[in-house]
């Protein structure tokens, strides 16, 4: 098995685009893109450069002060779901990423992301405590929207640098306007697009298995995640992408 490809270094982006760049949020689909980002370049094309988990959209600005960056975003608390399921496993079947430390503890205290999210907005200062240890623990749910944007405020500022901004549920219809910008033709993306590995539907049982009270709760806890999740389903980018709703 593969090891997941959080960080990209410099010389991996050498035959990628300087004009567009792709960053890659944990739990969005990202894989599948990345592999067509890499047959793209088998093919003499230049795709998108890839940004990794570990990318913030004010130090790409920084770095690179004329690149404009694509995206797929879905709800705060489906991706935070998703990536606490995906870190349990390891990244299996698709990587072996063995946990770090302190995400071992935070397994061993909750061995399902439901009782981990139930813990979160809990009154139990003890259960809680252990589930904030957990949020900033596990890689996948530490790296959410405010750690890639910080707010609403900083995307406001780096409105102009996306050109691409699209929820998860419309690929893989929408990569024609992620990777079109770069001259790569709809029907290279159409033949070798290969879906990533999906978790079976385990995401959406764990929302519908949250109470009320609690889903309500949690988008209180998750208020910024929320604020800066509604406003970039708000952006209509110049020229490929389209204005979202949902997730």
């Amino acid at each position: 098995m593969k090891q997941a490809p959080f960080t990209q270094t410099a010389g991996a982006n050498a035959n990628r685009s300087e004009a567009f760049g792709f960053l890659h949020i944990g739990k969005t689909a990202g894989t599948s893109v990345v592999h067509l980002i890499q047959l793209c370049e088998d093919h003499g094309y230049r795709p998108p450069r890839l940004f990794g988990h570990d990318a913030r959209l004010p130090v790409i600005r920084r770095e690179h002060p004329n690149i404009r960056i694509g995206f797929f975003v879905r709800d705060p608390i489906a991706r935070i779901i998703s990536g606490f399921q995906s870190r349990l496993r390891q990244g299996r079947p698709t990587f072996s990423s063995m946990w770090a430390p302190e995400e071992a503890i935070a397994f061993a205290y909750f061995e399902n992301a439901r009782d981990f999210l139930v813990a979160l907005v809990s009154d139990d200062e003890r259960l809680k405590s252990a589930a904030l240890f957990a949020a900033q623990s596990i890689s996948h749910v530490r790296r959410n929207y405010a750690f890639h944007f910080e707010n609403v405020e900083t995307l406001q500022q780096h409105r102009e640098s996306i050109y691409f901004c699209r929820p998860l549920r419309e690929l893989p219809e929408a990569l024609h306007d992620l990777f079109g910008p770069c001259g790569i033709p709809r029907s290279f993306i159409d033949e070798h697009y290969q879906p990533a590995h999906r978790g079976g539907g385990s995401t959406e049982a764990i929302m519908d298995a949250l109470d009320g009270d609690v889903l309500e709760r949690l988008r209180a806890h998750f208020a910024n995640e929320y604020a800066i999740y509604g406003h970039l389903s708000g952006l209509r980018p110049q020229g490929f992408g389209r204005r979202i709703a949902g997730g």
